[in-house]
This record gives C-alpha cells, structure tokens and sequence, in this order.
C-alpha cells in the first residue's frame, strides 16, 4: 500500500524542479521518492556542502591561478615543499 505525501513550494520552485528533473530523465516525484530512501538507507540527509558559486576570495585565487600571480615557487622534491612552509 502507498501513502501521498502533499508539500507547499515557494512560487516558481515546482516548475524549476520539474524541468531541472527532466534534464536529468526523471520527474519531481521520483527525486523526491530517491531522496526519502537514500535518507534512510544512509541514515542520515545528505546535500551538497558547497556553495553554487565560489565566493570571492576563492574567485580571487582562481583568477591568479590562471594568471600565474601569487603563485608558491616549484619544488623538485617533497622535502623542498615541506622545508619552504616550515620557513618563518
């Protein structure tokens, strides 16, 4: 025997989850049913821990990367890497 279960969504949310399920091949019901079992099989909520977007110090970081500033010089050993962090 199955049960229904009813939920109030924000305006708007129920049609971004319809098509973002959909993109994915599955209706909202069936992500929610993946999400009930997967919670008590694991015993416990799983999400996502990180944000949607960087924030901005990592944006920073990112943007030297690709530019090569600020960048830790190259070592030709582990033992190099190490003694460097170590220095005052």
């Amino acid at each position: 025997m199955s049960k229904t279960i009813s939920i109030r969504l924000d305006n708007g949310i129920k049609e971004q989850a319809d098509k973002f399920f959909a993109d994915m091949g599955i209706n909202t019901a069936t992500a929610v049913k993946m999400f009930i079992y997967t919670s008590i099989n694991g015993k416990k909520i799983s999400f996502n821990k990180f944000p949607k977007r960087p924030n901005a110090k990592l944006l920073r970081a990112i943007d030297d990367a690709n530019d090569n500033r600020n960048l830790s010089p190259k070592f030709k050993t582990a033992k190099e890497a190490v003694a460097s962090m170590l220095e005052d």
